[in-house]
């Protein structure tokens, strides 16, 4: 198929038939110049190809050839028999002479959409679709004995069927498509192959394993191993028989006193060691403290030995500050403060110092970092010897864990806006464009209903809301292209409006702040009057709908929404009549044979008689009525009716008899009244 060679259906009979009559011409001399017929056409518009191929059927497949070789290719092709299945034999001399007195096809026939560069072949497709008329719409196919439309009604004399959707074999796009579809099974089968394949690997793997079980030891020592059975149950009884005697040695009394002797000894035991750990422990304290303060005091003298060698290297430089810093210090000493109370101020300032710090710790670091390892399931340390470790994971967080995050979320923002763009927006502009034809079709329908004085029409807006008319604009808007699973924003976006696309971000953001403010409400136990997910995603929350009354008298207008407030409820059920009846219509009259049956339960309730008499004659003029109505509606419908039954019911039974009117009760035959 890659390659341009078709293979046609019933076994490829065609290309059997063409090759056979080729062989036979040129085993004759002459040129093998035998054609497939579907090879030598192409349709102009692509629109009625479809149509096109379904009205000609297994004639795609005939072979012509030109009229000098017909007796040639005939006994080729009365020598293959039975194997040339439905294929025909073009009569390519009888073409030519009915050529000459063909006329033109009519513009709007079948046949004016077929070309072809071969006359016989032109003139062959022109017999056979010369007689079909292209009808737009299938409410036109009745006007003509034989019809059809792009979407493969057709219309044969007294019947109406609808034509299979055939594979394309004419023409040059045919073949790309038939290559295609093609290319797609192979793709499927090399995938099933490898599903196969892959099977198999795992089946031969277990069989191996199987294998090596079969060949080890395994078996005998699960044989070996099955003895341990009895060996554990007579374990678990021995068990037992212990168990009881022991219970029976805690019930001796003497047994019992000996326990509680030696639990005394045991807790007196247990108080001395721990005043001696206690006093262990006071004496290690002291030789820390001992150590502490040794290591204190050379620390102290070290720091003073580096104090005056600092001093004195100071002063050596700067030799003009030592009698002004010989002042200061006997200003210290004469003010009672010595060097012991200047050392007794630093030590209480670190005190001050320490206390903080420890408070610090306690109240905010320590329980903060508390919090971070039971949360994150981590094991650092507490306090200030942890906090390099604690300083590490927060860098990591900033520098690597939250930039990973934030490409994360705006890749998730993507394909969020990805799939609203094309599971959401494209379907909802789909939707509204789909409702509009079939309101379109429905008023057709209504403008021929006339009820009374009053004609009614479906009227389909965008929304009055200012935001919802607003998202109208943005769902309906061209820039809304459909999105195959292929396509992508990146690619879009190259192409794409920027204020559309804006216009996009801003109605997803409103969707998603009014679900976020909803999820919030329920959470909360609130109630809210925001629109839900549901609302936006469907159509119909973005169009308004009204029914327009026109007066065939005066020529006045009025939309029921305006007019209903101040209408009775009989006048607001009349449209909705009127509009149930003109959708039934709508559906029976694609089906001749339909008996046009419509069920009506509590009929015209708020209807006076004087509107429901024109509404029975409407309903009685179009369509089979079966309806139950109430006593005091019976008036004005039952002398629209054929048939009227009377049910009454008492208690739990029903009584049902058939219902006369009081001028032609004496011509009613007798019958039993039956109960239900």
């Amino acid at each position: 198929m890659s390659g341009g060679k078709w293979v046609y259906p019933h076994g490829d009979a065609a290309t059997k038939v063409r090759d056979a009559v080729n062989a036979e011409l040129k085993s004759r001399g002459m040129t093998a110049d035998a054609k497939i017929f579907c090879e030598l056409l192409t349709v102009a518009d692509e629109s009625w190809q479809d149509c096109v191929e379904a009205c000609l059927g297994d004639r795609r497949f005939d072979i012509l050839v030109p009229p000098a070789h017909y007796a040639a290719a005939k006994s080729a092709f009365v020598a293959l028999g039975d194997r040339v299945g439905p294929i025909s034999l073009l009569d390519t001399p009888g073409i030519r002479k009915a050529d000459r007195h063909a006329e033109t096809a009519p513009a709007d026939s079948l046949a004016a959409q077929v070309t072809s560069e071969n006359p016989l072949a032109a003139q062959y497709a022109d017999t056979i679709l010369r007689r079909i008329v292209c009808c737009d719409t299938p409410d036109t196919l009745e006007h003509f004995p034989d019809s059809a439309t792009r979407d493969l009604l057709r219309h044969h004399p007294f019947r109406l069927e609808r034509l299979r959707r055939p594979q394309r074999y004419i023409g040059l796009d045919a073949r790309r498509e038939r290559a295609e579809a093609l290319e797609a099974q192979l793709a499927a089968q090399a995938d099933r192959c490898r599903e196969a394949a892959q099977t198999e690997k795992t089946l031969k793997s277990a069989y191996d394993q199987y294998q090596n079980v079969l060949r080890g030891h395994a078996l005998e020592q699960l044989a070996e191993l099955w003895a341990s059975r009895a060996a554990l149950d007579a374990a678990r009884a021995d068990y037992a028989a212990q168990e009881q005697k022991l219970a029976d040695c805690r019930e001796n009394p003497m047994l019992q006193q000996l326990y509680r002797e030696e639990e005394a000894r045991e807790a007196a035991w247990e108080t001395a060691r721990k005043a001696v750990e206690q006093v262990g422990g006071d004496i290690r304290v002291c030789e820390k403290q001992i150590a502490s303060c040794e290591a204190e005091q050379s620390k102290a003298v070290e720091t003073a030995a580096q104090s005056r060698e600092a001093a004195e290297a100071f002063f050596a430089q700067h030799p003009l500050l030592e009698p002004l810093a010989q002042e200061c210090k006997k200003g210290l000493m004469t003010g009672g403060h010595t060097a012991r109370a200047a050392a007794q101020i630093a030590e209480k300032a670190q005190t001050r110092l320490d206390d903080a710090l420890r408070a610090y710790l306690t109240s905010t670091l320590e329980p903060a970092q508390r919090d971070y390892n039971e949360h994150y399931v981590c094991d650092y340390p507490l306090g200030l010897a942890g906090v390099e470790q604690y300083r590490a994971q927060h860098d990591s967080l900033v520098r690597i864990d939250l930039e990973r995050y934030a490409a994360r979320l705006e890749q998730a923002q993507r394909d969020c806006k990805d799939r609203f763009r094309k599971d959401i927006l494209f379907r909802m502009k789909d939707d509204i464009f789909n409702a509009r034809r079939q309101f379109r079709e429905l008023n057709k329908v209504m403008e021929q209903l006339t009820y009374g004085e009053e004609v009614y029409r479906f009227e389909l807006e965008p929304s009055r809301d200012p935001q919802l008319a607003a998202f109208y604009q943005v769902i309906v808007d061209k820039g809304n292209q459909q999105m195959t699973d292929g396509d992508s924003l990146d690619n879009l976006a190259a192409t794409a409006d920027p204020v559309y696309e804006r216009q996009v971000d801003a109605l997803m953001e409103k969707i998603m702040a009014d679900v976020d403010e909803n999820t919030r409400a329920r959470q909360e136990g609130r109630t809210t009057s925001g629109a839900t997910l549901s609302d936006y995603v469907d159509y119909r929350t973005y169009l308004d709908y009204d029914i327009k009354v026109t007066n065939t008298v005066s020529g006045q207008q009025a939309y029921l929404s305006r007019v209903s407030r101040d209408s009775s409820g009989g006048e607001n059920q009349a449209p909705f009549y009127v509009a149930i009846c003109a959708s039934l219509l709508q559906i029976y009259q694609k089906s001749e044979n339909s008996i046009r049956l419509v069920l009506l339960d509590e009929a015209f309730s708020k209807m006076t008689s004087d509107r429901i008499r024109p509404m029975m004659e409407l309903f009685r003029r179009l369509l089979q009525v079966l309806l139950i109505s109430t006593v005091e509606k019976s008036t004005a419908i039952q002398p629209y009716c054929d048939i009227t039954y009377s049910i009454v019911r008492h208690g739990d039974a029903n009584a049902i008899a058939p219902f006369y009117r009081a001028g032609i009760l004496a011509d009613a035959p007798e019958k039993e009244t039956e109960y239900e």
